[in-house]
């Protein structure tokens, strides 16, 4: 079910954006990208997810890019004020059979000190180190801009709060979680997201959507 989950939220629905993955070891890094920052940022967040196949637990601890001065893992949390903060963090982890997902309101990488005005359709080279897979090199891709923003992880940008919508829990049928994941990632008050149906068959889901006058079928193999 993780790898179905990790597909379809890779999808982002509505942007044009393709998904693409990186394999080492028994961990894949789905769709890592970022949407296309605003004229004159100085920083830009990125987002994957992470699914580990594995046995064993692993974790993030370090992230390098030519296009920046400094890559750090942040996370962007909300009080009960509705006040949003972010803190660096020096590493995530990835449990055994688990996804854990980088998204906005959550947990992202800040490209700081910009060296270079990333463009819509980029392919940015980024080296990930895992603390027991080791460094793997990969491409973020520029996505169209606010490509699945909810917030503001842009440091500096204006306006908006961080919102975390419920992300799947233990016990629930793998067309719930499918809904749930593509909820937390794409619904918005403005468009509302409709996900229905859903149907499994083995390890290949399909699920059926629409949102703001368009709509298609994610069709993604576990």
């Amino acid at each position: 079910m993780n790898r179905i989950l990790a597909l379809l939220a890779a999808l982002m629905l509505g942007t044009g954006a393709v998904a693409h993955e990186f394999t080492i070891g028994t961990l894949q890094i789905v769709h890592p990208n970022m949407p296309t920052p605003f004229a004159g940022a100085k920083s830009a967040a990125g987002y994957m997810t992470l699914v580990n196949t594995g046995a064993e637990p692993d974790r993030l601890i370090g992230v390098t890019a030519d296009f920046a001065d400094m890559a750090m893992l942040h996370e962007s949390t909300t009080d009960a004020n509705g006040v949003a903060t972010m803190a660096h963090v020096t590493a995530l982890e990835i449990p055994a059979g688990e996804t854990v997902a980088l998204q906005p309101g959550g947990y992202h990488i800040m490209f700081m000190g910009l060296t270079q005005v990333p463009v819509e359709g980029d392919l940015l080279p980024v080296t990930l180190t895992f603390e027991k897979a080791g460094p793997v090199k990969v491409e973020f891709k520029v996505d169209p801009p606010g490509a699945g923003e909810k917030g503001h992880d842009q440091h500096g940008a204006a306006g908006g709060q961080d919102r975390q919508a419920p992300m799947p829990t233990a016990g629930m049928t793998v067309p719930k979680a499918i809904t749930a994941v593509l909820t937390a990632r794409f619904d918005t008050p403005e468009a509302p997201l409709t996900v229905e149906p859903v149907t499994v068959q083995g390890k290949v889901a399909v699920a059926g959507w629409s949102q703001d006058g368009r709509g298609g079928r994610a069709l993604p193999h576990g």
